[in-house]
Protein backbone atom coordinates (compact mmCIF):
# COMPACT_ATOMS: atom_id res chain seq x y z
CA UNK A 1 0.00 0.00 0.00
CA UNK A 2 2.74 1.95 0.63
CA UNK A 3 4.01 1.90 -3.26
CA UNK A 4 0.98 1.99 -4.40
CA UNK A 5 0.01 5.63 -2.66
CA UNK A 6 3.02 6.62 -3.99
CA UNK A 7 2.63 5.70 -7.41
CA UNK A 8 4.80 2.41 -7.70
CA UNK A 9 3.15 -0.43 -9.52
CA UNK A 10 2.44 -3.41 -6.97
CA UNK A 11 3.41 -6.39 -8.74
CA UNK A 12 3.04 -10.04 -6.80
CA UNK A 13 3.72 -13.22 -8.18
CA UNK A 14 2.99 -15.88 -5.99
CA UNK A 15 0.83 -14.44 -2.73
CA UNK A 16 2.56 -17.55 -0.88
CA UNK A 17 5.56 -14.39 -0.64
CA UNK A 18 3.06 -11.68 1.19
CA UNK A 19 3.85 -11.77 5.01
CA UNK A 20 2.23 -13.60 7.54
CA UNK A 21 2.19 -10.35 9.53
CA UNK A 22 -0.09 -8.92 7.62
CA UNK A 23 -3.07 -10.93 8.32
CA UNK A 24 -5.92 -8.80 6.12
CA UNK A 25 -3.81 -8.36 2.99
CA UNK A 26 -3.11 -12.39 3.45
CA UNK A 27 -7.09 -13.38 4.17
CA UNK A 28 -8.23 -11.03 1.53
CA UNK A 29 -6.31 -12.28 -0.88
CA UNK A 30 -6.69 -16.51 -0.12
CA UNK A 31 -10.36 -16.10 0.54
CA UNK A 32 -10.96 -14.05 -3.20
CA UNK A 33 -8.92 -17.17 -4.94
CA UNK A 34 -6.19 -14.65 -5.90
CA UNK A 35 -2.41 -16.36 -6.12
CA UNK A 36 -1.05 -13.52 -7.83
CA UNK A 37 -1.56 -9.84 -8.59
CA UNK A 38 -0.71 -6.63 -10.50
CA UNK A 39 -1.93 -3.19 -9.78
CA UNK A 40 -1.47 -0.22 -12.26
CA UNK A 41 -2.29 3.10 -10.28
CA UNK A 42 -3.57 5.58 -12.28
CA UNK A 43 -2.45 9.17 -11.74
CA UNK A 44 -3.78 12.69 -12.42
CA UNK A 45 -1.33 15.76 -11.76
CA UNK A 46 0.31 13.21 -9.33
CA UNK A 47 -2.94 12.78 -7.13
CA UNK A 48 -3.95 8.64 -7.28
CA UNK A 49 -7.18 8.40 -8.38
CA UNK A 50 -7.55 4.44 -8.40
CA UNK A 51 -5.97 1.48 -10.44
CA UNK A 52 -6.36 -0.77 -13.05
CA UNK A 53 -6.21 -4.29 -11.10
CA UNK A 54 -5.29 -7.64 -12.75
CA UNK A 55 -5.61 -10.56 -10.52
CA UNK A 56 -4.76 -14.21 -11.48
CA UNK A 57 -5.99 -17.71 -9.64
CA UNK A 58 -2.11 -18.95 -10.36
CA UNK A 59 0.91 -17.71 -8.98
CA UNK A 60 3.16 -16.68 -12.53
CA UNK A 61 6.82 -16.22 -13.14
CA UNK A 62 6.73 -12.99 -14.03
CA UNK A 63 5.46 -10.63 -16.81
CA UNK A 64 7.57 -9.59 -19.99
CA UNK A 65 8.55 -5.73 -19.61
CA UNK A 66 7.08 -4.89 -22.85
CA UNK A 67 3.56 -6.20 -21.43
CA UNK A 68 4.25 -4.50 -17.73
CA UNK A 69 5.08 -1.10 -20.47
CA UNK A 70 1.27 -2.09 -22.57
CA UNK A 71 0.00 -1.27 -18.51
CA UNK A 72 1.75 1.33 -17.89
CA UNK A 73 0.60 2.79 -21.22
CA UNK A 74 -3.44 1.71 -20.35
CA UNK A 75 -2.88 3.77 -16.82
CA UNK A 76 -1.88 6.80 -18.92
CA UNK A 77 -4.31 6.97 -21.46
CA UNK A 78 -7.18 6.45 -18.64
CA UNK A 79 -4.94 9.33 -16.72
CA UNK A 80 -5.66 11.53 -20.15
CA UNK A 81 -8.91 10.65 -20.76
CA UNK A 82 -9.90 11.50 -16.78
CA UNK A 83 -7.60 14.58 -17.46
CA UNK A 84 -10.04 15.41 -20.75
CA UNK A 85 -13.12 14.63 -18.66
CA UNK A 86 -12.29 17.37 -15.73
CA UNK A 87 -11.16 19.54 -18.02
CA UNK A 88 -14.65 19.42 -20.62
CA UNK A 89 -16.79 19.38 -16.82
CA UNK A 90 -14.68 22.78 -15.75
CA UNK A 91 -15.38 24.65 -18.97
CA UNK A 92 -18.84 23.39 -19.59
CA UNK A 93 -19.28 24.61 -15.46
CA UNK A 94 -17.37 28.35 -16.10
CA UNK A 95 -19.93 28.85 -19.08
CA UNK A 96 -22.91 28.53 -16.80
CA UNK A 97 -21.75 29.41 -13.71
CA UNK A 98 -20.80 33.14 -11.95
CA UNK A 99 -16.85 33.29 -11.45
CA UNK A 100 -17.08 35.22 -8.59
CA UNK A 101 -20.05 33.37 -6.57
CA UNK A 102 -20.43 30.39 -8.50
CA UNK A 103 -24.20 30.81 -8.77
CA UNK A 104 -25.41 30.28 -11.82
CA UNK A 105 -24.94 32.95 -14.42
CA UNK A 106 -27.62 34.27 -16.86
CA UNK A 107 -27.21 32.04 -19.88
CA UNK A 108 -28.24 28.77 -17.16
CA UNK A 109 -30.90 31.11 -15.41
CA UNK A 110 -32.37 31.80 -18.95
CA UNK A 111 -32.09 27.72 -19.55
CA UNK A 112 -33.72 26.79 -16.09
CA UNK A 113 -36.41 29.45 -16.41
CA UNK A 114 -37.59 27.75 -19.83
CA UNK A 115 -37.66 24.91 -18.35
CA UNK A 116 -39.71 25.81 -15.16
CA UNK A 117 -42.29 27.46 -17.39
CA UNK A 118 -42.71 23.91 -19.47
CA UNK A 119 -42.98 22.14 -15.91
CA UNK A 120 -45.13 24.27 -14.61
CA UNK A 121 -47.52 24.28 -18.22
CA UNK A 122 -47.98 20.83 -17.40
CA UNK A 123 -48.10 20.42 -13.51
CA UNK A 124 -50.81 23.92 -13.48
CA UNK A 125 -48.56 25.16 -10.86
CA UNK A 126 -47.67 29.17 -10.60
CA UNK A 127 -43.67 29.68 -11.27
CA UNK A 128 -41.97 33.43 -9.85
CA UNK A 129 -39.33 35.33 -11.32
CA UNK A 130 -37.48 37.68 -8.62
CA UNK A 131 -35.24 40.50 -9.64
CA UNK A 132 -33.29 41.55 -7.30
CA UNK A 133 -30.70 44.41 -7.34
CA UNK A 134 -28.65 46.02 -3.98
CA UNK A 135 -29.68 49.46 -3.02
CA UNK A 136 -26.58 50.82 -2.09
CA UNK A 137 -23.97 49.04 -3.83
CA UNK A 138 -22.38 51.37 -6.06
CA UNK A 139 -21.73 53.86 -2.71
CA UNK A 140 -20.23 50.89 -0.94
CA UNK A 141 -18.26 49.99 -4.05
CA UNK A 142 -16.87 53.32 -4.85
CA UNK A 143 -16.02 53.91 -1.20
CA UNK A 144 -14.70 50.95 -0.08
CA UNK A 145 -12.90 49.65 -3.12
CA UNK A 146 -14.01 46.50 -5.26
CA UNK A 147 -12.35 44.04 -3.41
CA UNK A 148 -14.72 45.20 -0.20
CA UNK A 149 -17.62 45.06 -2.93
CA UNK A 150 -16.82 41.63 -4.13
CA UNK A 151 -16.88 40.10 -0.73
CA UNK A 152 -20.05 41.57 0.09
CA UNK A 153 -21.52 40.19 -3.59
CA UNK A 154 -20.66 36.54 -2.07
CA UNK A 155 -21.96 37.33 0.95
CA UNK A 156 -25.38 38.26 -0.40
CA UNK A 157 -25.05 35.36 -2.78
CA UNK A 158 -24.73 32.95 -0.21
CA UNK A 159 -27.42 34.57 2.19
CA UNK A 160 -30.09 34.31 -0.75
CA UNK A 161 -29.06 30.82 -1.49
CA UNK A 162 -30.46 29.91 2.21
CA UNK A 163 -33.45 31.84 1.83
CA UNK A 164 -34.90 29.16 -1.09
CA UNK A 165 -35.79 25.52 -1.32
CA UNK A 166 -33.19 23.30 -2.75
CA UNK A 167 -35.16 23.31 -5.99
CA UNK A 168 -35.03 26.61 -6.32
CA UNK A 169 -32.86 28.69 -8.62
CA UNK A 170 -30.49 31.66 -7.46
CA UNK A 171 -28.32 33.18 -10.44
CA UNK A 172 -26.32 36.24 -10.63
CA UNK A 173 -27.56 38.01 -13.59
CA UNK A 174 -25.46 41.24 -13.31
CA UNK A 175 -22.97 43.51 -11.03
CA UNK A 176 -25.66 43.52 -8.08
CA UNK A 177 -28.05 41.97 -9.70
CA UNK A 178 -29.58 38.50 -8.76
CA UNK A 179 -32.42 36.69 -10.11
CA UNK A 180 -34.58 33.51 -8.41
CA UNK A 181 -36.55 31.11 -10.01
CA UNK A 182 -39.04 30.20 -7.36
CA UNK A 183 -41.24 26.93 -9.44
CA UNK A 184 -44.20 24.71 -7.84
CA UNK A 185 -45.93 27.42 -6.10
CA UNK A 186 -49.81 26.80 -5.08
CA UNK A 187 -50.54 31.24 -5.09
CA UNK A 188 -48.82 34.02 -5.62
CA UNK A 189 -48.55 35.32 -2.34
CA UNK A 190 -46.07 32.64 -1.48
CA UNK A 191 -43.75 34.33 -3.61
CA UNK A 192 -44.70 37.52 -0.63
CA UNK A 193 -43.87 35.58 2.02
CA UNK A 194 -40.23 34.69 0.16
CA UNK A 195 -39.78 38.13 -0.88
CA UNK A 196 -40.18 39.65 2.63
CA UNK A 197 -37.68 36.86 3.84
CA UNK A 198 -34.84 38.10 1.17
CA UNK A 199 -35.36 41.50 2.66
CA UNK A 200 -34.99 40.86 6.16
CA UNK A 201 -31.92 38.69 5.76
CA UNK A 202 -30.46 41.30 3.20
CA UNK A 203 -30.98 44.00 5.53
CA UNK A 204 -29.00 42.21 8.33
CA UNK A 205 -25.49 44.30 8.59
CA UNK A 206 -22.36 42.08 7.20
CA UNK A 207 -19.29 41.97 8.83
CA UNK A 208 -16.23 41.75 6.48
CA UNK A 209 -12.87 42.30 6.90
CA UNK A 210 -13.47 43.89 10.12
CA UNK A 211 -16.20 46.84 8.67
CA UNK A 212 -19.69 46.71 9.38
CA UNK A 213 -21.41 46.87 6.11
CA UNK A 214 -25.01 48.13 5.51
CA UNK A 215 -26.93 47.35 2.36
CA UNK A 216 -30.79 46.67 1.38
CA UNK A 217 -32.32 45.30 -1.97
CA UNK A 218 -35.12 46.32 -4.18
CA UNK A 219 -36.84 43.51 -5.73
CA UNK A 220 -39.56 43.06 -8.49
CA UNK A 221 -41.62 39.88 -9.17
CA UNK A 222 -43.25 38.80 -12.27
CA UNK A 223 -45.73 34.88 -12.34
CA UNK A 224 -46.25 32.35 -14.63
CA UNK A 225 -48.76 32.10 -16.74
CA UNK A 226 -50.36 35.11 -14.80
CA UNK A 227 -48.16 37.81 -16.33
CA UNK A 228 -46.79 35.99 -19.55
CA UNK A 229 -46.00 32.58 -20.57
CA UNK A 230 -42.72 33.89 -22.29
CA UNK A 231 -39.33 33.78 -20.70
CA UNK A 232 -38.10 37.30 -21.88
CA UNK A 233 -41.51 38.79 -21.13
CA UNK A 234 -41.22 37.69 -17.51
CA UNK A 235 -37.78 39.01 -17.31
CA UNK A 236 -38.72 42.33 -18.19
CA UNK A 237 -42.01 42.77 -16.11
CA UNK A 238 -39.63 41.30 -13.33
CA UNK A 239 -36.76 43.63 -14.01
CA UNK A 240 -39.70 46.70 -14.35
CA UNK A 241 -41.44 45.69 -10.78
CA UNK A 242 -37.87 45.91 -9.46
CA UNK A 243 -37.29 49.78 -11.26
CA UNK A 244 -40.08 50.55 -9.19
CA UNK A 245 -39.59 49.25 -5.86
CA UNK A 246 -36.28 51.38 -6.35
CA UNK A 247 -38.54 54.70 -7.12
CA UNK A 248 -40.02 53.85 -3.71
CA UNK A 249 -36.38 54.03 -2.24
CA UNK A 250 -35.22 50.48 -2.03
CA UNK A 251 -35.73 47.54 0.86
CA UNK A 252 -38.95 47.00 -1.29
CA UNK A 253 -41.10 44.15 -3.28
CA UNK A 254 -43.24 44.39 -6.16
CA UNK A 255 -45.16 42.47 -8.29
CA UNK A 256 -45.88 43.37 -12.21
CA UNK A 257 -49.07 44.54 -13.23
CA UNK A 258 -50.06 46.29 -16.01
CA UNK A 259 -51.32 49.62 -14.36
CA UNK A 260 -47.94 50.70 -12.27
CA UNK A 261 -50.17 52.56 -10.22
CA UNK A 262 -51.87 49.06 -9.38
CA UNK A 263 -48.66 47.79 -8.17
CA UNK A 264 -48.95 45.22 -4.94
CA UNK A 265 -45.93 46.20 -2.40
CA UNK A 266 -44.83 45.61 0.49
CA UNK A 267 -43.31 48.56 2.15
CA UNK A 268 -40.07 48.75 4.34
CA UNK A 269 -40.71 48.32 8.42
Amino acid sequence: MENFCKGTMVYITDDSGIDQGIASGKEIVEKLGIKSLLIIPVQVEEKLLGCINFDNIVAIDGLHEDNITLLHMIGEIMSSAIIRKQSESLIRHMAYHDPLTNLPNRLLFRDRLQIGILQAKRSGRLLVVVILDLDTFKTINDSLGHHIGNLLLKAVAERLTRCVRGSDTVARTGGDEFSIILPDLAEAQNAAVVAQKILDVIDKPYLIEGRTIHTSASIGISVYPLDSHNVDDLIKMADKAMYYSKQSDGNTFRFYNSGRDKHVHAHKE
